[in-house]
């Protein structure tokens, strides 16, 4: 990494003090769970992987970092970790973050790669963090492994959620696909089968992958950092090194990779999507729609529609309207309703005068790569959903150039989101690959 590069990553950094990393006795509790990863076990991995390829997206120097010692720990809704994220630490700041899985429900170790340390600072009640639309949080108290939290708070840290969602991913999809409405449901008549045959693609030899992470866990365990660095690098001389190859969206890759669209997650992420295919709105007319240049300092900007409300007096003076006219799909009669993949593509025809729509997409990086669409995801539970917009995509590959693991580099709009400081982040694919739309050509 040049040195300016470096000057501008200690510039976005965080101090160790401000990380509520877990004690050795909260991560104790956990020891002899067979069906937990060993935090030690998921830093030594976290290491080989940002040794071998993930230094590039994380864009840290190989060798010129350490990780936090312990991790913290994202609760799942069984009061047992979910994930760990460590920090990435340079010169004693801590200047990006590794988020691994904390169950044994995955091989790749790696899930979220944040080139920016995530902000612990803006919530303080004490309480531990639970898996939301990860990379938002819910707040709580674990209670004893196995068992439901004690207590869970959502996003906002206020609103008491008293109906606990399920640790199984396939009930939570499947519950989001029967609150939608008739029109919706037939779009989504196929995603539970998809995104199970996603998943085995994924986690083929599961059961061996861990077999073989536990024979090596004792070892592991009494290793310090230089012995864990010589270890990943006599191993990456053997056979097993990785690559990474990235694809960028070259119309997002500037200015609008750090402009922020305020608002709902659905229109705020159209809205988003639309300036990277025009500038104007409508698209035929001399209205300009604001962006912000790039900025050398990485200094992340953003469109906040409510700001705009309150200074101009219209939220249409902003932006001529976009964000509104993409608001109305959501709100009728009175009442707010989520964007659906319905409603989103009758916002997308209509924002684009029947130029491009979005349907349901089971190969995202063929999307982004060949086709130069961005593409829009769903996360989340029929209650507590939300849209990202991918508009890259990362391959770590394998000596023999075969794909290891897949990611997508998304950017999130909502108005709610600020604990990845409103950078881009990469999100893995395996075992959570969501409900995903596509731009396309009518």
């Amino acid at each position: 990494m040049s040195d300016l590069k470096n000057d501008i990553k200690l510039q976005k950094s965080s101090l160790l003090s401000d990380i509520p990393i877990a004690t050795e006795a909260e991560l104790s509790v956990f020891e002899d769970d067979n069906f937990i990863v060993h935090y030690k076990v998921a830093r030594y991995y976290a290491y080989w992987e940002i040794e071998n390829a993930l230094s590039t997206p994380l864009n840290v120097m190989v060798g010129n970092y350490t990780l936090t010692e312990r991790p913290v720990i994202i609760y799942d809704y069984d009061s047992r970790p979910k994930y760990y994220e460590f920090g990435i630490i340079q010169n004693g700041l801590v200047v990006a973050t590794i988020t691994t899985i904390a169950k044994k429900e995955s091989s790749n170790m790696i899930h979220f790669m944040f080139d920016e340390p995530l902000d612990y600072t803006y919530y303080e009640g004490g309480l531990d963090f639970f898996i939301g639309n990860y990379p938002d949080i819910f707040y709580g108290i674990p209670s004893n492994p196995g068992d439901i939290p004690l207590y869970l708070l959502s996003e906002d840290g206020e609103t008491s959620i008293t109906t606990i969602p399920s640790c199984n991913m396939y009930e939570n999809y499947q519950e989001l696909i029967n609150s939608m409405n008739d029109e919706d449901l037939e779009d989504h008549s196929y995603v539970i089968a998809e995104m199970e045959a996603e998943i085995n693609e994924f986690n083929i030899e599961l059961d061996q992958f861990w077999e073989n992470a536990d024979a090596y866990k004792d070892i592991i365990l009494n290793m310090s950092d230089s012995e864990i660095i010589a270890d990943v690098n006599e191993d990456m001389m053997r056979a097993s090194s990785t690559t990474w190859r990235e694809y960028i969206i070259p119309y997002y890759n500037n200015g609008l990779k750090y402009t922020r669209w305020t608002g709902w997650c659905g229109p705020s992420a159209v809205a988003w999507a639309y300036r990277g295919f025009y500038t104007n709105y409508r698209k035929t007319s001399s209205n300009y729609v604001p962006i912000y240049s790039d900025n050398s300092q990485g200094t992340y900007t953003k469109y906040n529609y409510r700001a705009w409300h309150s200074s101009q007096g219209s939220v249409s003076d902003a932006d001529h309207g976009l964000y509104a006219n993409l608001l109305s799909y959501c709100v009728k009669t009175g009442n707010s309703y989520p964007m659906y993949q319905g409603g989103m593509n009758k916002a997308v025809k209509d924002i684009t005068d029947n130029v491009y729509g979005v349907n349901l997409c089971s190969s995202p990086h063929d999307r982004i790569r060949i086709n130069n669409w961005p593409i829009f995801c769903m996360i989340g539970y029929s209650w507590s959903f939300h849209y990202l917009v991918g508009f890259g995509s990362g391959y770590e590959l394998k000596k023999n150039g075969k794909i290891k693991n897949k990611f997508l580099l998304v950017t999130d709009n909502g108005a709610a989101t600020c604990r990845h400081n409103y950078a881009p982040y990469w999100r893995s694919q395996s075992k959570d690959p969501g409900i995903r739309y596509k731009w396309h050509t009518l």
